[in-house]
């Protein structure tokens, strides 16, 4: 074979775009031939002498851990988390049903007790909500004075 058909299949052999019977061509010329370029020849040999190469052992392929799916704890975990939230459901009831039964024990039947009651709650309320408006008051004059001090600060 030329040698500039050797080259062109080289080329295309290294990009990886060489078909098999061109790649059998390459490998015959150089097992046959001996070229100028001894990295070629060797390589060649190389692929030639490791393609004869056999293992003589024997081969063990460890069997794969074959995982089972357990549908009994599946289940019983399932059942443990519907047991679980059951009773958290019952406890929450219980304990809403008791703050209702206790709140019940406060009510008041007389109208007029329940008239002063009412109005003892909101005066509560309403002296509360007194000293929230004046602390408020107060602070925001105090927001008003910080703001004036600012204003002058930029003027000058």
């Amino acid at each position: 074979m030329i040698m500039k058909d050797i080259n062109k299949l080289l080329e295309k052999y290294w990009e990886g775009e060489t078909t098999l019977e061109e790649e059998k061509l390459i490998k015959e010329h150089f097992a046959n031939n001996k070229s100028s370029d001894d990295n070629l020849n060797s390589l060649f040999s190389f692929f030639q002498e490791e393609k004869q190469i056999t293992y003589q052992g024997d081969l063990k392929i460890p069997k794969r851990k074959v995982f089972k799916i357990n549908f009994y704890r599946e289940i019983a975990v399932a059942a443990s988390i519907i047991l679980l939230l059951g009773f958290a459901f019952l406890i929450r009831n219980n304990t809403i049903r008791n703050n209702q039964n206790q709140l019940a024990k406060y009510e008041v039947k007389d109208p007029e007790k329940a008239k002063e009651i009412t109005k003892n709650a909101l005066a509560l309320l309403a002296k509360n909500y007194n000293k929230g408006e004046t602390t408020l008051s107060k602070n925001i004059k105090n927001i008003n004075k910080i703001d004036i001090i600012k204003s002058l600060i930029k003027n000058n």
